[in-house]
């Protein structure tokens, strides 16, 4: 049975069950042979799964479906969700295809011609004015507010927020639209249990995901498995996919009765969501709603893509003034103490920093006397053991478990190694912080209602406080990045000034050259080997074009017949 402990490895895609509100029928891609079946297809075909699993869907569709998906068929390389109108029995309907494991799958919905016709040409417009509207605002903040009152504009759920996750899978509301009466969420903190890791993995490849009525009776997938290879349906872009129990649970914990979300995704990967609640009634998005909310989220993406990038570049190119100085420094003076000495405040500044300590040519400085030489040396000696480049932490004391640890010791800390044979580095420290954590309910609730103390979805969403004591503030991206730079820089400038010592010193000297110099090497391989990482960030303008050209492809292609 699912629960919080287990639900991370609920097999979700292979769920083996619809929502009621469509229809669902899996083909062979030669001779278009129906392998399973809805077994609610009896509604729409008057006939029942069991009976349809085996026949050609010649038998059962007007010649306009069966001329469509035969033209489909016959494109080997066809990748895209593919869509129809048609009529059954004096009904509209709605047909999307994609494929699953090398099989068609057919979704069928109830169609809505007066609804299409206003939805296509409304929700088009819209989504091509609204980039030009959020390249106006500063802040990704801005951005994510107005694009969930678009988003509002298109789905009319009355509870909309965009939710952002962190590198432990917890998101955070960081923009929110609502109806007054509803409690606010809005810098609330939700545990990674509430979108499990493999319910994050399905997000970042079905950039929509709708649950249309929590009080639904699911219709299940007849037969559960194929007689051609044993194995489920693969539902992962499936859009009619039921729900897990637990997410149902949880949901209605929660008040919603439908819901709509749409992934915000970053160089592959989940960097956050649109979600759309509604608490009133169930909800039905049309075709036309969710490629416009898609259309949305690929925009959107892009746009948080580029910002991210032109924040971090900004702060990048302000610390780099900052290696200059000390490089300048160091290349006056030839003493990389020094150069720290008389730079302390640039250095702990570029990156937030409240002390650091350099070990170096055999000499160990620290920027503070709280900084104890013996517990530095320790720490170094466990940081040599872990390997090399750059190594972070918020918490000391738990990684690395030194016995003689102090409450005066600074709890984060960001090492940055200049000589690996040499047992030299730089590490920047930050005390100790009593942070507060805003949670929406408390992030654990235990049910013991069979006696087993199963974990079940927490009944209260109201602000719950956790207050996290003796952990340092988390080292940002940008912040890291500069790191691996100034280390760079050091690391040459070092190789330099000793080689203006071997030229008028002893062999020592050119022993601890030669061995910089390997040590350069490997480190100039290494970024060769992610240069083209630091240039994707260029080529958001690209991007952007192309989801320009995208929307009038799909105008075209989409457009009712």
């Amino acid at each position: 049975t699912p629960n919080l402990e287990n639900c991370d490895q609920e097999p979700i895609h292979i769920i083996g069950n619809i929502q009621s509100i469509g229809y669902l029928l899996v083909l062979e891609r030669k001779g278009l042979e129906i392998v399973q079946a809805s077994e609610n297809i009896i509604e729409l075909l008057e006939v029942p799964a069991h009976e349809l699993v085996g026949n050609c869907i010649e038998y059962y569709f007007p010649y306009s479906f069966l001329e469509y998906v035969n033209n489909l068929a016959k494109n080997e390389h066809l990748d895209d969700l593919h869509s129809l109108s048609f009529e059954l029995r004096k009904s509209p309907y709605l047909l999307t295809v994609h494929q699953s494991d090398g099989y068609w799958v057919l979704e069928i919905e109830k169609d809505d011609p007066k609804q299409r016709d206003h939805s296509f040409f409304h929700y088009s417009d819209l989504v091509e004015n609204i980039l030009s509207e959020i390249r106006e605002y500063d802040s990704i903040e801005e951005m994510s507010q107005k694009v969930i009152a678009k988003v509002k504009e298109i789905t009319r759920f009355n509870r909309l927020m965009v939710y952002r996750f962190d590198e432990e899978g917890h998101g955070e509301v960081i923009a929110e639209e609502k109806e007054e009466d509803l409690p606010p969420y809005l810098g609330l903190k939700f545990p990674n249990t509430d979108i499990p890791a493999q319910a994050r993995k399905l997000y970042l490849k079905s950039r929509t995901r709708g649950i249309y009525d929590v009080d639904d009776t699911s219709s299940a997938i007849y037969p559960p498995v194929r007689k051609q290879d044993g194995k489920p349906l693969d539902m992962t872009n499936s859009f009619l996919r039921s729900v897990s129990p637990m997410h149902i649970q949880y949901l209605k914990n929660m008040g919603v009765k439908a819901s709509f979300s749409i992934s915000i995704v970053l160089k592959d990967k989940l960097w956050g969501m649109i979600l759309c609640h509604h608490t009133e009634a169930p909800v039905r998005l049309n075709l036309y709603q969710r490629r416009a909310c898609q259309f949305i989220g690929r925009m959107f993406s892009h746009r948080v893509e580029a910002k991210l990038f032109d924040q971090q570049f900004k702060g990048f190119r302000d610390r780099l003034k900052t290696a200059q100085t000390l490089v300048n420094t160091l290349m006056a003076t030839s003493d990389l103490h020094h150069t720290l000495d008389m730079n302390t405040p640039r250095l702990l500044s570029a990156f937030h920093a409240d002390y650091y300590a350099l070990q170096f040519e055999g000499q160990l400085s620290t920027s503070h006397p709280s900084l104890r030489k013996d517990w530095v040396s320790n720490l170094i000696r466990e940081i040599s053991v872990r390997g090399g480049g750059i190594q972070h932490t918020t918490n000391i004391f738990e990684d690395f478990k030194l016995s003689s640890h102090e409450a005066v010791d600074p709890a984060g800390m960001l090492s940055i190694q200049l000589s690996k044979e040499m047992d030299e580095y730089l590490i920047l420290f930050r005390k100790p912080q009593h942070q507060k954590i805003e949670w929406a309910g408390k992030p654990i609730d235990k049910a013991s209602s069979d006696g087993t103390q199963s974990l079940a979805p927490r009944h209260s969403f109201e602000a719950w406080t956790e207050v996290i004591r003796n952990r340092a503030f988390k080292w940002e991206p940008d912040e890291l990045q500069f790191g691996k730079e100034l280390r760079m820089q050091l690391i040459q400038n070092i190789i330099t000034v000793f080689q203006g010592k071997e030229r008028s010193t002893t062999s020592t000297s050119h022993i601890q050259l030669n061995s910089r110099l390997l040590e350069r090497i490997a480190e100039l391989e290494e970024k060769n080997r992610t240069l083209s990482d630091n240039l994707k960030g260029l080529e958001k303008s690209e991007a952007e074009g192309r989801i320009a050209k995208d929307i009038a492809e799909e105008r075209n292609r989409i457009k009712p017949v």
